[in-house]
């Protein structure tokens, strides 16, 4: 993987992205292995937590949402993915 984008470049990205189409979405590495996700998850409108089934445990998923929170990011929902 290649260096996480500067804030600076993508917050210009996000505002061009709002002002052409009606949904963004913005997909990350998981928030364990790189810290873009909280950075950019700031910016965002809404995020919502995707965790794995039987791999995230419930203290990993309550962490990764307190963490998104002390951003401020807009936490505003869950998934539970490979259900």
């Amino acid at each position: 993987t290649g260096e996480p984008m500067s804030e600076e470049i993508f917050v210009k990205m996000l505002e061009e992205a709002y002002s052409s189409f009606d949904y963004v979405i913005i997909d990350t590495s998981p928030l364990n292995l790189a810290g873009d996700g909280l950075k950019y998850a700031s910016h965002a409108e809404a995020t919502v937590l995707v965790v794995g089934s039987g791999k995230t445990d419930f203290r990993t998923a309550r962490e990764a949402a307190k963490e998104l929170k002390g951003v401020r990011a807009q936490l505003v929902g869950c998934i539970l993915n490979k259900i």
